[in-house]
């Protein structure tokens, strides 16, 4: 494709330039309002073609030179973004590395994902980079998972979304750094359930990406099951 469109840019050039100059030999051939024409000779017109064809040499040259500089600064952007991009990874928490504080309460900043009419919502306030006392006894019985940074750059400006709700997480999550969600098991049916959310997130140079998530849930009677998706999704450039 790419190289269809380098053909097609070099005919228009061509026919352009070949435009321009039977233009010119027409103004200067013809009798008209330039009554130079009769007094023209060959060795006028092989100077002309010279000093035209030398000018459409520098046009396209310097058209090229353009050209490349500009798909090298973008190869070079790239290879820079590359080099920051965070990659976003949903896991079971260990909540053995969850650290209570002297009360042995737990710190956390996440909010809880329901299953509200037949849709999963986010829910729970936006936390802002503020966090949520938890208690032990909540977390032993809650199912916890985490949402973990596993790129080569800092997340910024994260949120979780889904197709009817959406919710700002944290300004700032570093390598191997993980947030916190919740489960709410009471609000899920007794039988399997698909759900895909985005993780929409910004890398150090403000460049926006969404990136897909999938993870299904299953309860028969009292038993909780929470499978992820085998398939990887990778970060989605948005702008």
């Amino acid at each position: 494709m790419k190289n269809k469109n380098y053909l097609n840019k070099i005919i228009f050039a061509v026919i352009i330039f070949g435009i321009v100059y039977l233009i010119i030999w027409l103004i200067f051939v013809i009798n008209g309002p330039f009554k130079i024409g009769d007094d023209l000779k060959k060795s006028d017109w092989l100077i002309f073609l010279g000093g035209y064809l030398s000018f459409v040499g520098t046009i396209s040259v310097s058209y090229l030179v353009i050209v490349q500089n500009k798909k090298y600064h973008e190869t070079e952007q790239e290879k820079l973004r590359y080099s920051q991009l965070p990659y976003i990874k949903i896991k079971l928490a260990d909540k053995s590395k969850l650290i209570p504080d002297s009360h042995g309460n737990y710190l956390l900043d996440y909010p809880s994902m329901v299953f509200d009419n037949g849709k999963f919502v986010w829910k729970g306030s936006n936390t802002g980079g503020m966090r949520v006392l938890i208690r032990k006894d909540q977390i032993d019985r809650l199912p916890v998972y985490g949402i973990q940074n596993i790129g080569l750059g800092h997340a910024m400006k994260i949120s979780l979304n889904t197709s009817e709700s959406e919710y700002s997480y944290r300004n700032h999550l570093k390598i191997e750094e993980t947030l916190y969600f919740i489960i709410d098991v009471a609000s899920l049916e007794r039988k399997s359930q698909k759900s895909i959310f985005f993780v929409k997130f910004c890398d150090i140079y403000n460049n926006q990406y969404q990136q897909k998530l999938s993870c299904e849930f299953n309860i028969i009677d009292t038993e909780f099951d929470f499978t992820l998706s085998q398939d990887q999704f990778e970060p989605e450039l948005l702008t």
